[in-house]
């Protein structure tokens, strides 16, 4: 919230200080803005001769940057089974090729939605315990090898700045 009443040169030094001044020197180009963090996935992925994907199909809180991962999966599965479906003689828009991309990119984009936004409440809480169970976990999968690969390969956490997150400081 004090972001947002800074004055243009004023947020551009916060980030400069912020990012070391390793991206070089740092010009908001627009206003200064802010929107909510929220999840967001259409009710269905498709529709008579449409599929959804990428972010017409779901948003998420940038936290786990998995929106991006899932609409590289969205592309690939609806790719791969239209491509399928024209060597058997389907049409691009079969109602049975919408329905199996539907079904399977659903499993997916539910439990990494549920996941996404069970983390964004979990991090955005400033409670004590919550913060000491935050800090916990995190450093955990900081310091423990097999639950680090795991949480990288699954897109569960950044590694980048995890062990100065467990420490409770802020990126």
């Amino acid at each position: 919230e004090e972001l947002l009443h800074l004055k243009k040169q004023d947020l551009e030094a916060v980030f400069q200080n912020l990012t070391h001044n390793i991206l070089g020197q740092i010009e908001i180009k627009t206003g200064i803005a802010s929107w909510p963090l929220q999840t967001l996935k259409a009710q269905s992925l498709t529709a008579p001769h449409v599929a959804l994907i990428a972010e017409a199909a779901h948003v998420m809180s940038p936290i786990t940057a998995q929106g991006l991962n899932l609409s590289l999966r969205d592309v690939g599965t609806l790719a791969e089974i239209l491509a399928d479906g024209l060597r058997c003689g389907s049409s691009l828009g079969d109602p049975a090729l919408l329905a199996q991309y539907e079904k399977q990119r659903n499993f997916d984009l539910n439990t990494r939605i549920h996941g996404v936004d069970t983390m964004m409440k979990w991090v955005s809480q400033d409670k004590t315990p919550l913060k000491w169970v935050r800090r916990m976990g995190l450093g955990a999968v900081e310091n423990i090898p097999p639950l680090k690969r795991f949480s990288m390969h699954h897109g569960l956490a950044p590694s980048v700045g995890l062990g100065r997150l467990a420490k409770g400081e802020q990126l």
